[in-house]
């Protein structure tokens, strides 16, 4: 138990002075990070398709 405190508290030094974090918390931002970016594809990328295939404006007759 006394361990798994002190654990706990050394990585909190560590985030707190910007050293190097463990694989863990390495693989889960990295997973954050490719959900972000998989969800920025599928949102970007859904409006480019309908833009395509729109009509024109018409010309206005003068």
């Amino acid at each position: 138990m006394e361990k798994k405190r002190q654990n706990k508290q050394e990585s909190l030094a560590n985030k707190q002075e910007g050293k190097a974090i463990t694989r863990k918390e390495a693989l889960k931002r990295t997973g954050y990070i490719a959900i972000s970016a998989a969800t920025m594809l599928v949102l970007l990328g859904s409006p480019a398709k309908g833009q395509n295939t729109s009509q024109p404006a018409p010309l206005p007759n003068w």
